[in-house]
Protein backbone atom coordinates (compact mmCIF):
# COMPACT_ATOMS: atom_id res chain seq x y z
CA UNK A 1 0.00 0.00 0.00
CA UNK A 2 1.85 3.96 -0.96
CA UNK A 3 -0.17 5.93 1.45
CA UNK A 4 -4.02 6.12 1.25
CA UNK A 5 -3.36 5.89 -2.59
CA UNK A 6 -2.74 2.62 -4.08
CA UNK A 7 -2.86 -0.46 -3.14
CA UNK A 8 -0.51 -3.74 -4.76
CA UNK A 9 -1.76 -6.75 -5.00
CA UNK A 10 -0.46 -10.04 -6.18
CA UNK A 11 -2.02 -12.74 -8.30
CA UNK A 12 -0.85 -16.05 -8.59
CA UNK A 13 -1.93 -17.93 -11.41
CA UNK A 14 -2.24 -14.86 -13.38
CA UNK A 15 1.59 -13.83 -12.73
CA UNK A 16 0.79 -10.41 -12.49
CA UNK A 17 0.17 -7.73 -9.63
CA UNK A 18 -2.85 -5.37 -9.86
CA UNK A 19 -2.38 -1.43 -8.88
CA UNK A 20 -5.94 -0.89 -7.40
CA UNK A 21 -6.69 2.73 -6.86
CA UNK A 22 -8.24 3.18 -2.69
CA UNK A 23 -9.87 6.65 -3.49
CA UNK A 24 -11.99 7.43 -7.02
CA UNK A 25 -10.01 9.08 -9.90
CA UNK A 26 -11.00 11.24 -12.39
CA UNK A 27 -9.26 9.88 -15.26
CA UNK A 28 -8.46 6.39 -14.65
CA UNK A 29 -6.31 4.28 -17.29
CA UNK A 30 -9.39 2.15 -18.49
CA UNK A 31 -13.05 3.72 -17.68
CA UNK A 32 -14.81 0.31 -17.97
CA UNK A 33 -12.68 -0.76 -14.88
CA UNK A 34 -12.24 2.49 -12.71
CA UNK A 35 -10.81 1.24 -9.65
CA UNK A 36 -6.94 -0.47 -11.82
CA UNK A 37 -4.29 1.60 -12.19
CA UNK A 38 -2.48 -0.53 -13.76
CA UNK A 39 -1.35 -4.52 -14.18
CA UNK A 40 2.32 -4.98 -13.98
CA UNK A 41 3.07 -8.62 -15.34
CA UNK A 42 6.16 -10.30 -12.78
CA UNK A 43 7.50 -13.56 -12.19
CA UNK A 44 5.75 -16.33 -12.09
CA UNK A 45 3.03 -17.03 -9.45
CA UNK A 46 4.31 -13.80 -7.66
CA UNK A 47 3.09 -14.64 -3.73
CA UNK A 48 3.69 -11.58 -0.83
CA UNK A 49 4.61 -7.79 -1.79
CA UNK A 50 5.90 -5.02 0.93
CA UNK A 51 7.03 -1.55 -0.54
CA UNK A 52 9.41 0.30 0.92
CA UNK A 53 9.08 3.34 3.53
CA UNK A 54 9.92 5.57 0.64
CA UNK A 55 6.79 4.27 -1.35
CA UNK A 56 9.24 4.40 -4.50
CA UNK A 57 10.00 0.98 -5.02
CA UNK A 58 7.92 -2.68 -4.36
CA UNK A 59 9.26 -6.07 -3.55
CA UNK A 60 7.31 -9.30 -4.75
CA UNK A 61 8.31 -13.00 -4.11
CA UNK A 62 7.41 -15.11 -7.30
CA UNK A 63 7.63 -18.47 -5.65
CA UNK A 64 7.95 -20.77 -8.86
CA UNK A 65 10.55 -18.43 -10.50
CA UNK A 66 12.68 -18.64 -7.18
CA UNK A 67 13.52 -14.67 -7.39
CA UNK A 68 11.96 -11.28 -6.53
CA UNK A 69 10.39 -8.58 -8.90
CA UNK A 70 11.39 -4.94 -7.69
CA UNK A 71 8.45 -2.68 -9.44
CA UNK A 72 9.25 1.38 -9.79
CA UNK A 73 5.95 2.80 -8.11
CA UNK A 74 5.62 5.67 -10.04
CA UNK A 75 6.08 4.60 -13.68
CA UNK A 76 4.39 0.74 -12.36
CA UNK A 77 7.58 -1.56 -14.40
CA UNK A 78 9.58 -4.01 -13.23
CA UNK A 79 13.32 -2.34 -13.08
CA UNK A 80 15.18 -5.64 -11.76
CA UNK A 81 14.44 -9.54 -10.48
CA UNK A 82 16.72 -10.83 -8.04
CA UNK A 83 17.63 -14.36 -7.62
CA UNK A 84 16.87 -15.36 -4.26
CA UNK A 85 16.36 -19.13 -2.38
CA UNK A 86 14.03 -21.94 -3.66
CA UNK A 87 10.47 -20.56 -3.76
CA UNK A 88 10.26 -17.45 -1.61
CA UNK A 89 7.52 -16.99 0.02
CA UNK A 90 7.35 -14.21 3.18
CA UNK A 91 9.13 -10.88 2.17
CA UNK A 92 9.40 -7.50 4.37
CA UNK A 93 11.56 -4.33 4.29
CA UNK A 94 13.32 -2.81 6.82
CA UNK A 95 12.50 0.34 7.91
CA UNK A 96 15.14 2.14 6.82
CA UNK A 97 14.45 0.14 3.38
CA UNK A 98 18.03 -0.52 3.08
CA UNK A 99 17.12 -4.23 3.90
CA UNK A 100 15.12 -6.88 2.95
CA UNK A 101 14.32 -9.76 3.62
CA UNK A 102 12.74 -12.83 1.95
CA UNK A 103 11.48 -16.48 3.36
CA UNK A 104 12.22 -19.33 1.24
CA UNK A 105 9.88 -21.86 1.52
CA UNK A 106 11.84 -24.96 0.15
CA UNK A 107 15.38 -24.00 0.78
CA UNK A 108 14.64 -23.51 4.27
CA UNK A 109 16.16 -20.16 4.90
CA UNK A 110 15.77 -16.75 5.09
CA UNK A 111 17.66 -14.05 2.28
CA UNK A 112 18.42 -10.73 2.89
CA UNK A 113 19.06 -8.45 -0.14
CA UNK A 114 20.96 -5.11 0.36
CA UNK A 115 18.84 -2.80 -1.05
CA UNK A 116 21.37 0.51 0.06
CA UNK A 117 22.58 1.91 -3.38
CA UNK A 118 25.74 3.08 -1.40
CA UNK A 119 26.86 -0.38 -0.61
CA UNK A 120 28.97 -2.73 -2.83
CA UNK A 121 26.25 -5.37 -2.61
CA UNK A 122 23.58 -3.09 -3.53
CA UNK A 123 20.48 -5.23 -5.21
CA UNK A 124 22.22 -8.71 -4.57
CA UNK A 125 21.60 -11.27 -1.36
CA UNK A 126 24.34 -10.76 0.47
CA UNK A 127 23.48 -13.42 3.19
CA UNK A 128 21.04 -16.39 3.92
CA UNK A 129 20.40 -17.34 7.39
CA UNK A 130 19.60 -20.82 7.56
CA UNK A 131 16.44 -21.56 9.60
CA UNK A 132 16.68 -25.53 9.64
CA UNK A 133 13.03 -26.49 8.43
CA UNK A 134 10.86 -24.41 6.22
CA UNK A 135 9.44 -20.68 6.31
CA UNK A 136 6.65 -19.37 5.06
CA UNK A 137 5.99 -15.49 6.44
CA UNK A 138 8.26 -12.83 7.59
CA UNK A 139 8.27 -9.81 9.74
CA UNK A 140 11.29 -6.73 11.04
CA UNK A 141 10.28 -4.81 14.15
CA UNK A 142 9.99 -0.91 14.01
CA UNK A 143 13.51 -0.75 15.65
CA UNK A 144 15.34 -3.18 12.96
CA UNK A 145 16.60 -5.28 16.36
CA UNK A 146 14.49 -8.20 14.97
CA UNK A 147 13.77 -10.57 12.40
CA UNK A 148 10.50 -12.88 12.83
CA UNK A 149 9.88 -15.98 10.25
CA UNK A 150 7.20 -18.43 10.68
CA UNK A 151 7.31 -21.67 9.66
CA UNK A 152 7.09 -25.44 10.65
CA UNK A 153 8.58 -24.81 13.55
CA UNK A 154 6.69 -22.06 15.82
CA UNK A 155 8.56 -18.34 15.51
CA UNK A 156 12.68 -18.29 15.00
CA UNK A 157 13.86 -14.94 15.90
CA UNK A 158 16.68 -13.56 14.15
CA UNK A 159 19.27 -10.65 15.17
CA UNK A 160 19.07 -7.58 12.56
CA UNK A 161 21.28 -5.61 14.42
CA UNK A 162 24.60 -5.14 12.79
CA UNK A 163 26.29 -4.05 15.52
CA UNK A 164 25.52 -7.12 17.30
CA UNK A 165 28.11 -10.48 17.50
CA UNK A 166 25.46 -12.58 16.58
CA UNK A 167 23.97 -10.32 13.83
CA UNK A 168 21.74 -12.46 10.77
CA UNK A 169 21.70 -15.65 13.32
CA UNK A 170 18.88 -17.16 15.06
CA UNK A 171 18.83 -16.53 18.63
CA UNK A 172 15.55 -17.65 19.77
CA UNK A 173 12.86 -20.24 18.75
CA UNK A 174 9.55 -19.91 20.27
CA UNK A 175 7.88 -22.85 20.10
CA UNK A 176 4.48 -23.15 18.74
CA UNK A 177 3.18 -26.58 19.37
CA UNK A 178 2.46 -26.61 15.99
CA UNK A 179 2.87 -25.06 12.31
CA UNK A 180 2.83 -21.15 12.22
CA UNK A 181 1.68 -19.21 9.34
CA UNK A 182 1.42 -15.06 9.32
CA UNK A 183 3.13 -12.52 11.64
CA UNK A 184 2.90 -9.05 12.42
CA UNK A 185 4.68 -6.41 15.00
CA UNK A 186 3.26 -4.08 17.12
CA UNK A 187 4.68 -0.79 16.61
CA UNK A 188 6.79 -0.08 19.65
CA UNK A 189 8.32 -4.10 18.71
CA UNK A 190 7.11 -5.69 22.14
CA UNK A 191 4.75 -8.17 20.99
CA UNK A 192 4.46 -10.30 17.71
CA UNK A 193 1.06 -11.67 16.43
CA UNK A 194 1.12 -15.00 14.92
CA UNK A 195 -1.36 -17.22 13.54
CA UNK A 196 -1.20 -20.86 13.35
CA UNK A 197 -2.37 -23.82 11.00
CA UNK A 198 -4.37 -25.19 13.63
CA UNK A 199 -6.23 -21.86 13.41
CA UNK A 200 -4.72 -20.52 17.06
CA UNK A 201 -3.72 -17.11 17.45
CA UNK A 202 -0.63 -16.52 19.61
CA UNK A 203 0.59 -13.11 21.54
CA UNK A 204 4.56 -13.84 21.97
CA UNK A 205 6.53 -11.78 24.00
CA UNK A 206 9.52 -10.53 22.33
CA UNK A 207 11.16 -9.18 25.43
CA UNK A 208 10.69 -11.65 28.08
CA UNK A 209 12.56 -10.47 31.66
CA UNK A 210 14.12 -13.74 32.25
CA UNK A 211 15.43 -13.57 28.85
CA UNK A 212 14.07 -16.84 28.16
CA UNK A 213 12.17 -17.46 25.70
CA UNK A 214 10.46 -20.67 26.43
CA UNK A 215 7.43 -18.99 28.21
CA UNK A 216 6.87 -16.16 25.43
CA UNK A 217 3.96 -17.16 24.57
CA UNK A 218 1.85 -14.86 26.77
CA UNK A 219 -1.70 -15.77 24.98
CA UNK A 220 -3.48 -18.46 22.63
CA UNK A 221 -6.38 -17.69 21.10
CA UNK A 222 -8.23 -20.30 19.32
CA UNK A 223 -10.26 -18.80 16.43
CA UNK A 224 -12.52 -21.64 15.88
CA UNK A 225 -12.17 -21.52 11.83
CA UNK A 226 -9.16 -21.36 9.21
CA UNK A 227 -7.29 -17.95 10.03
CA UNK A 228 -4.54 -16.81 7.76
CA UNK A 229 -3.21 -13.00 7.71
CA UNK A 230 -3.02 -10.90 10.52
CA UNK A 231 -2.51 -7.26 11.31
CA UNK A 232 -2.17 -4.97 14.67
CA UNK A 233 -3.66 -1.61 14.51
CA UNK A 234 -1.05 1.56 14.76
CA UNK A 235 -2.44 2.00 18.08
CA UNK A 236 -1.53 -1.87 19.59
CA UNK A 237 -4.97 -1.93 20.66
CA UNK A 238 -6.65 -4.43 17.98
CA UNK A 239 -5.44 -6.95 15.97
CA UNK A 240 -7.39 -8.42 12.67
CA UNK A 241 -7.33 -11.58 11.55
CA UNK A 242 -8.78 -12.89 8.00
CA UNK A 243 -11.43 -15.69 8.48
CA UNK A 244 -11.63 -16.60 4.55
CA UNK A 245 -13.89 -19.89 5.76
CA UNK A 246 -16.78 -17.58 7.06
CA UNK A 247 -15.98 -14.83 4.75
CA UNK A 248 -15.26 -12.17 7.50
CA UNK A 249 -12.79 -11.05 9.52
CA UNK A 250 -12.19 -11.57 13.21
CA UNK A 251 -11.65 -8.42 15.46
CA UNK A 252 -9.77 -8.90 18.83
CA UNK A 253 -8.57 -6.38 21.72
CA UNK A 254 -5.40 -6.44 23.23
CA UNK A 255 -6.15 -5.69 26.42
CA UNK A 256 -4.77 -5.86 30.41
CA UNK A 257 -5.66 -6.98 33.61
CA UNK A 258 -8.59 -9.33 32.41
CA UNK A 259 -8.74 -12.81 33.10
CA UNK A 260 -9.58 -14.00 29.42
CA UNK A 261 -13.30 -15.50 28.17
CA UNK A 262 -13.90 -18.84 26.68
CA UNK A 263 -13.04 -17.65 23.40
CA UNK A 264 -9.83 -15.96 24.46
CA UNK A 265 -6.59 -16.16 26.25
CA UNK A 266 -4.54 -14.66 28.98
CA UNK A 267 -1.20 -14.39 30.81
CA UNK A 268 -0.67 -12.85 33.28
CA UNK A 269 -1.80 -9.10 32.95
CA UNK A 270 -2.31 -9.69 29.10
CA UNK A 271 -5.30 -10.96 27.37
CA UNK A 272 -6.88 -11.63 24.11
CA UNK A 273 -10.27 -11.43 23.60
CA UNK A 274 -13.10 -10.77 20.69
CA UNK A 275 -14.02 -7.66 20.10
CA UNK A 276 -16.45 -7.98 16.61
CA UNK A 277 -16.71 -8.80 13.13
CA UNK A 278 -16.50 -7.46 10.23
CA UNK A 279 -17.96 -9.27 6.94
CA UNK A 280 -16.72 -9.18 3.70
CA UNK A 281 -17.97 -9.86 0.26
CA UNK A 282 -15.15 -13.14 -0.49
CA UNK A 283 -13.02 -14.91 1.45
CA UNK A 284 -10.37 -12.59 2.77
CA UNK A 285 -6.86 -13.08 1.96
CA UNK A 286 -4.27 -10.48 3.40
CA UNK A 287 -5.01 -7.52 5.30
CA UNK A 288 -3.12 -3.88 5.65
CA UNK A 289 -4.14 -1.52 8.29
CA UNK A 290 -2.94 1.78 7.60
CA UNK A 291 -0.70 3.94 9.98
CA UNK A 292 -3.32 5.83 11.74
CA UNK A 293 -5.64 2.49 12.11
CA UNK A 294 -8.57 4.68 10.19
CA UNK A 295 -8.80 2.41 7.77
CA UNK A 296 -8.38 -1.68 7.25
CA UNK A 297 -8.28 -2.79 3.36
CA UNK A 298 -8.93 -6.29 2.58
CA UNK A 299 -8.40 -8.47 0.15
CA UNK A 300 -9.86 -11.21 -1.46
CA UNK A 301 -8.56 -14.67 -1.97
CA UNK A 302 -10.15 -15.57 -5.46
CA UNK A 303 -7.81 -18.15 -6.98
CA UNK A 304 -7.93 -16.83 -10.69
CA UNK A 305 -8.36 -13.60 -12.01
CA UNK A 306 -7.82 -10.00 -10.75
CA UNK A 307 -8.23 -9.65 -7.05
CA UNK A 308 -10.20 -6.96 -5.19
CA UNK A 309 -9.35 -4.56 -2.48
CA UNK A 310 -12.21 -3.66 0.31
CA UNK A 311 -11.36 -0.66 2.40
CA UNK A 312 -13.43 -0.86 5.85
CA UNK A 313 -13.23 2.52 7.88
CA UNK A 314 -12.77 1.72 11.36
CA UNK A 315 -13.38 4.63 13.09
CA UNK A 316 -16.74 4.81 15.09
CA UNK A 317 -18.13 7.61 15.93
CA UNK A 318 -16.11 10.61 18.31
CA UNK A 319 -13.29 9.55 21.32
CA UNK A 320 -13.89 11.04 24.09
CA UNK A 321 -11.50 11.45 26.59
CA UNK A 322 -12.47 8.34 29.20
CA UNK A 323 -11.51 5.86 26.51
CA UNK A 324 -8.52 7.34 25.57
CA UNK A 325 -6.45 7.35 29.27
CA UNK A 326 -7.93 3.63 28.62
CA UNK A 327 -6.11 3.10 25.84
CA UNK A 328 -3.03 5.45 27.87
CA UNK A 329 -3.03 3.06 30.62
CA UNK A 330 -3.07 -0.46 27.94
CA UNK A 331 -0.27 1.37 26.40
CA UNK A 332 1.99 1.40 29.81
CA UNK A 333 0.74 -1.74 30.49
CA UNK A 334 1.98 -3.10 27.70
CA UNK A 335 5.76 -1.25 27.93
CA UNK A 336 5.53 -3.04 31.59
CA UNK A 337 5.09 -6.22 29.48
CA UNK A 338 7.68 -6.09 27.19
CA UNK A 339 10.23 -4.98 29.45
CA UNK A 340 10.50 -1.41 28.04
CA UNK A 341 9.45 0.03 31.78
CA UNK A 342 9.73 -1.49 35.14
CA UNK A 343 6.92 -2.27 36.81
CA UNK A 344 7.31 -0.03 39.51
CA UNK A 345 7.55 3.23 37.10
CA UNK A 346 4.79 1.66 35.04
CA UNK A 347 2.18 1.41 37.77
CA UNK A 348 3.08 4.56 39.07
CA UNK A 349 1.98 5.89 35.84
CA UNK A 350 -1.26 3.91 35.72
CA UNK A 351 -1.79 5.06 39.37
CA UNK A 352 -2.07 8.43 38.13
CA UNK A 353 -4.16 8.18 34.95
CA UNK A 354 -6.92 5.67 37.02
CA UNK A 355 -7.04 9.04 39.45
CA UNK A 356 -7.74 11.20 35.82
CA UNK A 357 -10.32 8.56 35.02
CA UNK A 358 -11.94 8.42 37.81
CA UNK A 359 -12.15 12.75 38.05
CA UNK A 360 -13.95 12.69 34.64
CA UNK A 361 -16.25 10.06 35.27
CA UNK A 362 -17.17 12.02 38.76
CA UNK A 363 -16.94 15.45 36.41
CA UNK A 364 -13.97 17.04 38.17
CA UNK A 365 -12.31 18.53 34.72
CA UNK A 366 -9.61 20.70 36.10
CA UNK A 367 -8.33 17.76 38.47
CA UNK A 368 -8.22 15.64 36.09
CA UNK A 369 -5.63 18.03 33.66
CA UNK A 370 -3.50 18.16 36.87
CA UNK A 371 -3.22 14.17 37.18
CA UNK A 372 -2.35 14.34 33.28
CA UNK A 373 0.24 17.35 34.05
CA UNK A 374 1.55 15.24 36.76
CA UNK A 375 1.74 12.22 34.29
CA UNK A 376 3.80 14.03 32.09
CA UNK A 377 6.15 15.52 35.05
CA UNK A 378 6.78 11.66 35.98
CA UNK A 379 7.36 10.98 31.93
CA UNK A 380 9.84 13.77 31.79
CA UNK A 381 11.83 13.01 34.74
CA UNK A 382 12.22 8.99 33.21
CA UNK A 383 13.37 10.10 30.32
CA UNK A 384 15.93 12.55 31.52
CA UNK A 385 17.34 10.11 34.09
CA UNK A 386 17.29 7.32 30.84
CA UNK A 387 14.95 5.09 32.14
CA UNK A 388 12.57 5.22 29.00
CA UNK A 389 13.39 5.92 26.00
CA UNK A 390 13.09 9.71 24.12
CA UNK A 391 10.81 8.04 21.35
CA UNK A 392 8.21 6.91 24.14
CA UNK A 393 8.40 9.66 26.26
CA UNK A 394 7.36 11.55 23.41
CA UNK A 395 4.66 9.43 22.39
CA UNK A 396 3.23 9.30 25.99
CA UNK A 397 2.63 12.97 26.23
CA UNK A 398 2.06 13.39 22.82
CA UNK A 399 -1.40 11.41 24.16
CA UNK A 400 -1.75 12.74 27.30
CA UNK A 401 -1.82 16.44 25.86
CA UNK A 402 -4.34 15.27 23.42
CA UNK A 403 -6.65 14.70 26.43
CA UNK A 404 -6.10 17.53 28.20
CA UNK A 405 -7.07 19.58 25.24
CA UNK A 406 -10.08 17.78 24.91
CA UNK A 407 -10.30 18.49 28.47
CA UNK A 408 -9.87 22.24 28.17
CA UNK A 409 -12.07 22.34 25.03
CA UNK A 410 -9.21 24.62 23.28
CA UNK A 411 -5.58 23.79 21.82
CA UNK A 412 -3.15 23.05 24.38
CA UNK A 413 0.43 25.08 24.13
CA UNK A 414 1.72 22.23 26.07
CA UNK A 415 0.66 19.52 23.46
CA UNK A 416 2.02 21.95 20.27
CA UNK A 417 5.20 21.88 22.56
CA UNK A 418 5.75 18.49 24.10
CA UNK A 419 7.70 17.18 21.20
CA UNK A 420 10.33 19.92 21.96
CA UNK A 421 11.17 19.42 25.38
CA UNK A 422 13.28 16.71 24.77
CA UNK A 423 15.77 18.32 22.97
CA UNK A 424 17.09 19.99 25.90
CA UNK A 425 16.89 16.79 28.03
CA UNK A 426 18.99 15.13 24.94
CA UNK A 427 21.64 17.99 25.56
CA UNK A 428 21.87 16.69 29.13
CA UNK A 429 23.18 14.13 30.38
CA UNK A 430 24.00 11.97 26.81
CA UNK A 431 25.22 8.81 27.45
CA UNK A 432 28.22 8.61 25.01
CA UNK A 433 29.27 5.23 25.38
CA UNK A 434 28.21 1.72 26.79
CA UNK A 435 30.32 0.96 29.42
CA UNK A 436 30.93 0.07 33.36
CA UNK A 437 30.37 2.78 35.71
CA UNK A 438 31.64 3.56 39.38
CA UNK A 439 31.74 -0.03 41.39
CA UNK A 440 31.55 0.40 45.10
CA UNK A 441 32.26 -0.52 48.15
CA UNK A 442 35.36 -1.87 46.51
CA UNK A 443 36.63 -4.39 48.45
CA UNK A 444 33.24 -5.48 50.03
CA UNK A 445 32.23 -7.96 52.27
CA UNK A 446 28.45 -7.88 52.47
CA UNK A 447 27.43 -6.88 48.83
CA UNK A 448 29.07 -4.81 46.05
CA UNK A 449 26.82 -1.89 43.92
CA UNK A 450 27.85 -1.92 39.90
CA UNK A 451 27.12 1.28 38.09
CA UNK A 452 26.43 0.77 34.57
CA UNK A 453 25.96 2.45 31.17
CA UNK A 454 24.06 2.27 27.99
CA UNK A 455 25.02 4.42 25.14
CA UNK A 456 22.54 6.71 23.50
CA UNK A 457 23.93 5.49 20.45
CA UNK A 458 22.69 2.21 20.12
CA UNK A 459 19.88 1.27 18.10
CA UNK A 460 16.81 0.70 20.04
CA UNK A 461 16.11 -1.93 22.88
CA UNK A 462 20.25 -3.93 23.15
CA UNK A 463 21.06 -7.11 25.05
CA UNK A 464 23.08 -6.19 27.60
CA UNK A 465 24.70 -9.07 29.88
CA UNK A 466 26.68 -9.11 33.66
CA UNK A 467 28.22 -11.54 34.61
CA UNK A 468 30.45 -12.45 37.54
CA UNK A 469 34.23 -15.02 37.14
CA UNK A 470 36.48 -16.42 39.15
CA UNK A 471 40.03 -16.30 38.61
CA UNK A 472 40.51 -19.13 36.89
CA UNK A 473 37.90 -18.19 34.45
CA UNK A 474 35.06 -20.43 35.85
CA UNK A 475 31.46 -18.30 35.42
CA UNK A 476 30.27 -17.77 39.25
CA UNK A 477 26.81 -15.92 38.37
CA UNK A 478 24.34 -13.77 35.91
CA UNK A 479 23.38 -10.76 37.29
CA UNK A 480 21.92 -8.86 34.04
CA UNK A 481 20.88 -11.16 30.78
CA UNK A 482 18.22 -9.08 29.05
CA UNK A 483 17.25 -6.47 26.80
CA UNK A 484 17.46 -2.98 27.97
CA UNK A 485 16.85 0.81 26.70
CA UNK A 486 19.83 3.09 26.70
CA UNK A 487 20.52 4.62 30.18
CA UNK A 488 21.89 4.70 33.05
CA UNK A 489 21.19 1.77 35.72
CA UNK A 490 22.79 -0.18 38.83
CA UNK A 491 23.01 -3.71 40.00
CA UNK A 492 24.25 -5.66 43.34
CA UNK A 493 26.19 -8.60 44.01
CA UNK A 494 25.19 -10.37 47.44
CA UNK A 495 28.55 -12.54 46.99
CA UNK A 496 26.89 -15.73 45.83
CA UNK A 497 27.02 -17.73 42.93
CA UNK A 498 23.72 -19.07 40.93
CA UNK A 499 23.14 -21.96 43.52
CA UNK A 500 22.63 -18.97 46.67
CA UNK A 501 25.58 -20.33 48.11
CA UNK A 502 28.21 -18.01 49.20
CA UNK A 503 31.32 -17.82 47.06
CA UNK A 504 34.91 -17.47 48.80
CA UNK A 505 36.57 -14.58 49.40
CA UNK A 506 39.12 -13.57 47.04
CA UNK A 507 39.18 -11.38 43.85
CA UNK A 508 36.48 -11.50 41.34
CA UNK A 509 36.00 -10.31 37.73
CA UNK A 510 33.05 -8.62 36.17
CA UNK A 511 32.51 -9.02 32.82
CA UNK A 512 30.19 -6.61 31.63
CA UNK A 513 28.50 -6.80 27.54
CA UNK A 514 26.15 -4.56 25.72
CA UNK A 515 25.77 -4.99 22.24
CA UNK A 516 29.22 -4.66 20.61
CA UNK A 517 30.72 -3.01 23.66
CA UNK A 518 32.67 -5.28 26.71
CA UNK A 519 35.04 -4.12 29.50
CA UNK A 520 35.65 -6.40 32.46
CA UNK A 521 36.67 -5.05 36.25
CA UNK A 522 38.05 -6.94 39.52
CA UNK A 523 36.00 -6.54 42.51
CA UNK A 524 37.29 -8.04 45.91
CA UNK A 525 35.59 -9.69 48.35
CA UNK A 526 36.93 -9.94 51.76
CA UNK A 527 36.03 -11.78 55.09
Amino acid sequence: MVGDALAFVTNPLGNTVTVVYLKPVSNPPDPSNPSIAAIIPVGEMPMKIDINPQGTLAYVTNFNSNDVSVIDVRNMVVVDNIKVGKQPYGIAVAPDGKRVYVANYYSENLSLIDTDPTSGGFDHVVANVNTGTKTTDVAVTADATMVLVTGDFGLKIINANPKDENYNSVIANVASGTKTTEVDVTPDAGLALVTTEDNNILVINLHPETGNYSDAVVANVPAGTKVTDVKVSGDAIFVYVAAPDLNKVLVYKLGYGGSGTANGSSSGNLSLTPHATIDVGYAPDALVVNPSATNLYIVDGTSGGIRQVTTITLCCGPVNPAKLIGDLITTVQNMINNGSITKVRGYALIVLLNNALKNINAGRTKLAILDLTAFNALIKTFNKNKQISTNQANALISAANAIIAQLRGTKSEEAESASNYTEEITKQDIVSESRLGKIYPNPFSESVVINYEIADGDPGIIKVAIRIYDMSGKMVGTLVNMNMQPGRYTVTWNGKDTNGEQVPHGTYIVHFRAGTAEEVKEVVLVK
